[in-house]
């Protein structure tokens, strides 16, 4: 699928996303659209030299569709776009994870999607040197849920002894420096439990040690992807 197709299809979902907004109200016109979004536009491709890869196949959704995802983006707290974040979430609600780990939380909106997007045994931990960019009515509602763990120190600071091979999903969208993104991978590896995922933000020539660091992954064998037109790349790890 090439740009300009790329193109011609956003503004086509623009226009049935008014429509079906007119005739089946907000949240509903959301839910179809979602369905239909994704069916159509999320592909993914092995890692290459040239931005943006080409696309190879469709990606697999859980057997629940991206029906029952539930995005909400009017206060743009988070920093990955409409199209991000529901191939994000959509990963995540494949990955069916009980423990799931954040590093780099900045305004909570990745946590707060989580949390909105899984059953109420999911647990959620993330890593920040701070978490006073967080709105207070995000905040309020992590904390409510009582799954929401906060770890307040610099990912590459973090001791990964109490959480090895704890997680399911990890998520890494701290810092773009080259040493920084290969510690948090690294320290992601201790703590992941086989069979699980690893998304990493900011795939992009625009950052060059995200860049730089994903594709050495990819030539030491890992199986590293990347969504078409996304800043996304994923891994699992059998």
């Amino acid at each position: 699928m090439n740009s300009q197709i790329l193109k011609l299809a956003q503004i086509v979902f623009h226009f049935i996303r008014l429509i079906l907004k007119s005739l089946l109200g907000e949240a509903l016109a959301k839910r179809k659209l979602t369905e239909m979004y994704l069916d159509v536009l999320f592909e993914k491709s092995k890692l290459s030299q040239v931005a943006p890869p080409t696309p190879k196949e469709p990606i697999l959704l859980a057997p629940e569709r991206v029906s029952d995802l539930y995005v909400h983006l009017p206060e743009q707290f988070t920093l990955l776009t409409e199209r991000e974040l529901y191939a994000l979430i959509s990963l995540f609600k494949e990955s069916n994870p009980a423990e799931v780990l954040e590093i780099g939380c900045f305004k909570g909106g990745s946590s707060y999607h989580f949390l909105l997007n899984s059953p109420s045994t999911t647990q959620i931990y993330s890593v920040d040197k701070s978490f006073s960019h967080v709105p207070t009515h995000i905040m309020k509602e992590l904390e409510e849920s009582k799954r929401f763990h906060p770890i307040e120190t610099g990912s590459t600071n973090l001791d990964v002894n109490p959480y090895r091979k704890k997680f399911d999903f990890i998520f890494v969208d701290a810092s773009h420096e080259y040493d920084d993104v290969k510690s948090d991978t690294l320290k992601s590896l201790e703590m992941l439990k086989a069979g699980g995922t690893i998304v990493w933000d900011d795939y992009s020539p625009g950052y060059p040690g995200v860049y730089r660091w994903l594709h050495e992954f990819k030539d030491q064998g890992h199986n590293v992807l990347n969504i078409q037109g996304t800043s996304l790349a994923f891994c699992r790890f059998i």
